[in-house]
């Protein structure tokens, strides 16, 4: 029978095809195996702003072969870590999450939960389904937390002492490295109940699920986020979190329509959030016999909610703002100007389809918005084919005026393996060029490059870029640590992976003094030694 479903979803699902390609592509097929390293080969020497801390990166890596289709975000959240030692050594492991997905398929020892590369066509009416009567039936396993079962492949941040893997599709799991370098699942962080939304106490509870991209103010520690839903309204909430990682607040947020809402922007006065029109359309199975998520033709729309008056318990009046229509993945930093106007520089699709990669680029595009009137405008920063995104920059200056902003390169990022390359790129962001760009040569993909001040810095760029780099041939994979202020071809350090890191999406890298604050919750799941 799962046979005859296989053959059936790979000539009626189109996402199928982009799951093909991600299974044997070089770059992103996934491994299996959890390896922990005590003593990596260093190339150069590890600067001494590193030592002590751990770099992390996140990404998607399926733990069984799908039934057939796939896509890009579906697979189960797997952490590379790089941890540096006081004497300039480091260490490494890669960890699968334990999150209930993980756990349930793990024990079936198969795939068996609804994929987003499920929902394509008639056949993905068809396997919804299927799907529901295997839950009613109990042959599919019953997860401990209901209905929020995501992959955790998306991002990391460090909040009030914790790692937390994320994914918008759920609440946040908290994680652990350990001295040695190890990796340790600590746990899904509670879910507030409906009834009594902020009644527990419990560390970061959210009556909803949360973004891959909360925004963590880096003066006074605040954590902004929100989730979307695309079933029930209301379809977006918005909360703050202490920096002791109390829930504060949460607010329904009314739009007319369920949207894809992916990241945010802050500023020191205002939380900034996305209404781009990929719209959740559930008929589109049937109509278009895609996947159920469409750009519509309506505007943009960017909604500024005061902090102040989230923070404070006061009416939240959003005041929002319209652009023509376009959908952003990821912003790159906001600020206030002394006008009271905000700026805010973006990874900008002009259309976008969730079935597949190739042939959208996003575009570096700078948004000039004025409250007090309502008006909007936005201008293309680069008039090229660069195709700009994971952007970083200080995680100091979140919400303050910034030069610098990283990217990658990722014009070629799904080409085909013989064409595809990525690179490093700076921009100063104040007269819109590129000052820097670093790749390492044919056949060598770079990640996302994650900026790390040095120890007294004396500009705002005196620091380095931390990136998982690997090549086509699956025989070398390294974390290269680049100059961030002069972008020399020539990397400071490289330390060496014993085995291929696929590509994956976000890090973070965590100090000296972070690494020691981590909570010991006891218990979880520890990447064996190897």
């Amino acid at each position: 029978m799962e046979a005859a479903m296989a053959w059936m979803r790979r000539w009626t699902s189109p996402a199928e095809v982009l799951g093909r390609n991600l299974l044997s592509n070089p770059y992103w097929k996934p491994i299996h195996e959890e390896v922990h390293a005590m003593q990596l080969q260093v190339v150069g020497e590890i600067p001494a702003c590193l030592r002590g801390g751990a770099y992390l990166r996140n990404g998607p890596n399926a733990a069984h072969q799908p039934v057939a289709s796939m896509h890009l975000f579906d697979g189960d959240g797997m952490v590379h870590a790089v941890r540096f030692h006081e004497d300039g050594g480091a260490a490494y492991a890669n960890h699968f999450v334990r999150t209930e997905r993980w756990k349930v398929e793990a024990n079936a020892g198969k795939a068996l939960l609804l994929k987003i590369g499920d929902l394509t066509g008639v056949w993905g009416l068809f396997v919804l389904a299927i799907n529901k009567a295997r839950h009613k039936l109990q042959i599919i396993p019953k997860c401990e937390r209901g209905e929020d079962l995501g992959t955790a492949n998306t991002s990391l941040i460090w909040h009030a002492t914790r790692v937390l893997a994320l994914h918008e599709g759920d609440v946040p799991y908290a994680i652990r490295v350990l001295c040695d370098g190890a990796l340790q699942t600590l746990g899904a962080l509670q879910k507030a109940a409906v009834e009594h939304p902020l009644a527990q106490d419990a560390f970061m509870a959210l009556p909803h699920v949360c973004t891959a991209h909360p925004k963590r103010d880096p003066r006074n520690g605040e954590l902004l986020t929100f989730g979307y839903r695309i079933k029930n309204k209301p379809f977006l909430e918005i909360s703050l979190v202490s920096k002791e990682g109390k829930t504060l607040r949460s607010v329904p947020v009314e739009i007319q329509e369920p949207v894809m809402m992916h990241d945010c922007a802050m500023t020191d006065k205002y939380f900034i959030l996305l209404d781009c029109p990929l719209v959740f359309d559930p008929k589109l199975m049937v109509t278009k016999g895609t996947l159920p998520f469409e750009m519509r033709s309506r505007n943009t729309r960017i909604g500024l909610v005061c902090r102040e008056a989230l923070r404070n318990g006061e009416e939240i009046e959003i005041k929002w703002m319209e652009l023509r229509p376009c959908f952003i993945f990821h912003t790159v930093n906001a600020w206030d100007t002394e006008d009271g106007s905000v700026v805010m520089f973006v990874c900008r699709f002009e259309t976008f389809n969730l079935g597949g990669f190739k042939g959208q680029l996003p575009q570096l595009f700078r948004f000039d918005l004025d409250p007090r009137t309502g008006s909007a405008s936005q201008k293309q920063c680069l008039q090229n084919d660069l195709g700009l995104d994971f952007p970083k920059v200080h995680d100091g200056l979140l919400g303050l005026p910034t030069q610098y902003a990283y990217f990658v390169r990722v014009g070629k990022l799904f080409a085909d393996p013989g064409e595809a390359s990525s690179t490093l790129v700076k921009v100063d962001l104040q007269c819109c060029q590129v000052v820097g760009e670093v790749g390492f040569g044919p056949g060598f993909m770079v990640g996302e490059g994650v900026f790390v001040p040095c120890s007294k810095p004396t500009s705002e760029d005196d620091g380095h870029l931390l990136s998982f780099i690997t090549d086509n041939e699956g025989k070398e994979s390294f974390l290269a640590v680049v100059d961030a202020h002069t972008m020399s071809e020539r990397p400071i350090a490289k330390v060496r992976i014993p085995h291929r890191v696929p590509m994956g999406f976000h890090g973070l890298y965590i100090t000296k003094e972070e690494f020691d604050l981590q909570k010991n919750e006891g218990g979880g799941s520890t990447t064996r030694i190897s």
